[in-house]
């Protein structure tokens, strides 16, 4: 879809399916006509680091309805394994031969494409084998962004493929951590328990609240300029 950076070839590969356990279908869930993953996609869009955007969902039937959307907004979509969300990446990894990846959540709507940025500069410009903001999470929920070597991950991949940590792709780096040359990114401010992703109803509201507090493009607002919208919600409930 984009095709931004001439240098090392990163995608940012965005994991989504409609089988949410708390919220079934929040993935495609309308806000002001728009599915709650085409504001990530349009956020993310307008990142100059990366190369291409990959949404990655399953072959599971459910998950047809986030195929029909990508092909119909031309966005790369790659179908595979429901349970196990490490082989789909490594599977994209494979084919599109990759030296990086952005891995994100199709729950993270207001995902700040300045943080993406941020971390694949410094991917780029030292010898990191993960850029993250997770490992001591002081970025508000939302807002994850984890940039990992191809090669690292491939040598891996035989364990992340077990059960423990099939389902979440990076885990098992900070299992293991110093195995690995990992980079954490620190936002300044103690922001890690507050939820800015759409995991249950309750988020949904707050999303759409803070997106009706909005005047002017929601990819015009960063971060911290989203969480004073919701705490300004959040403050007056």
């Amino acid at each position: 879809m984009i095709h931004k950076s001439s240098k090392m070839k990163i995608y940012a590969i965005v994991q989504a399916r409609i089988s949410s356990q708390r919220f079934p279908g929040k993935i495609l869930h309308k806000v002001n006509g728009k599915p709650l993953i085409a504001f990530l996609l349009e956020r993310v869009n307008r990142c100059h680091e990366l190369n291409e955007i990959v949404v990655a969902t399953s072959t599971d039937r459910n998950d047809d309805s986030i195929y029909d959307y990508c092909n119909a907004n031309a966005v790369t979509c790659y179908r595979g394994s429901l349970q196990n969300v490490s082989e789909r990446f490594n599977d994209i990894i494979k084919k599109s031969n990759i030296e990086a990846f952005v891995r994100l959540s199709g729950d993270s709507p207001l995902i700040d494409q300045g943080i993406i940025d941020k971390a694949v500069s410094l991917f780029r410009e030292n010898d990191y084998d993960i850029v993250t903001n997770v490992l001591r999470r002081t970025y508000p929920k939302g807002q994850s962004v984890e940039v990992l070597r191809s090669s690292a991950f491939l040598k891996a991949f035989p364990e992340t493929r077990k059960n423990t940590y099939c389902e979440h792709v990076t885990t098992y780096f900070y299992d293991n951590k110093d195995n690995y040359r990992i980079h954490n990114i620190d936002s300044g401010r103690d922001a890690g328990n507050i939820q800015l992703s759409v995991d249950t109803k309750n988020d949904m509201k707050v999303f759409e609240q803070i997106v009706a507090k909005m005047d002017r493009s929601h990819w015009k607002y960063n971060w911290e300029e989203v969480l004073g919208l919701r705490n300004c919600i959040v403050n007056r409930a």
